[in-house]
C-alpha cells in the first residue's frame, strides 16, 4: 500500500428494494461533495454491488466507511454503527456499537464482515474502518425502497458527513 491518506467512502447495494440504501447514501453524499468539494478533502465515494469490490479499492486508503443494508428480525431495529479496529494480535475487532445487539446479516451472499476479515487476514491491517448497516425488510427484485429505509438514509447520509466533519 501507498501512504495512507485518503478516506474512501462505499456504498454496497443493488437494486433490490431496501438494498439500495448503501447506494442512496453514497448517491447524496456526492450530491453534497460535488456542491462544496473542498469540504470533505481527500475522500472519495464509490459504490459496490458486493462487498468484494472493496479489495481493488483500499490502495492508499487511511480511512474507509462503508454504508450497507443489512438483514434484521427485529421489527423495530435502528441503524448501527461499527467502528473496527485491529488489536495487537492483528485480529479485527468491533469497537463502538449502537442500537442492534447483534450484527444482523448481510444482504450480499459474502458479507462485508467476512470480506473485511479476509482483507484484514490478507493486508495484515486494515484502514480505521466505520460501519453503517441500514435495517432493511423487502429485498425482492423488482420491490421499492421502504419508507423506513428512505429516511435512514437521510439520516445516516448526515451522520457520515459530520463524522468526516468531525475526522
Amino acid at each position: 500500500m501507498t501512504t495512507a491518506s485518503e478516506r474512501l467512502v462505499v456504498g454496497i447495494g443493488s437494486s433490490h428494494g431496501d438494498d439500495q440504501a448503501g447506494w442512496l447514501v453514497a448517491d447524496l453524499l456526492q450530491e453534497r461533495l460535488d456542491r462544496a468539494p473542498g469540504v470533505l478533502l481527500e475522500c472519495r465515494i464509490r459504490k459496490a454491488a458486493v462487498p468484494l469490490d472493496l479489495v481493488h479499492w483500499l490502495d492508499g486508503v487511511a480511512e474507509l466507511i462503508v454504508c450497507d443494508a443489512c438483514v434484521s428480525e427485529d421489527p423495530d431495529a435502528a441503524v448501527q454503527r461499527l467502528r473496527l479496529t485491529d488489536d495487537d494480535s492483528g485480529h479485527l475487532q468491533e469497537g463502538l456499537r449502537i442500537a442492534i445487539p447483534e450484527i444482523p446479516r448481510g444482504s450480499h451472499g459474502f458479507g462485508v464482515m467476512e470480506v473485511l476479515q479476509l482483507l484484514q487476514k490478507t493486508l495484515g491491517r486494515l484502514p480505521v474502518t466505520t460501519l453503517w448497516l441500514i435495517p432493511g425488510k423487502c429485498y425482492s427484485p423488482g420491490s421499492e425502497v421502504s419508507e423506513a429505509v428512505r429516511e435512514a438514509v437521510i439520516q445516516v447520509a448526515q451522520e457520515v458527513e459530520c463524522f468526516l466533519l468531525r475526522t
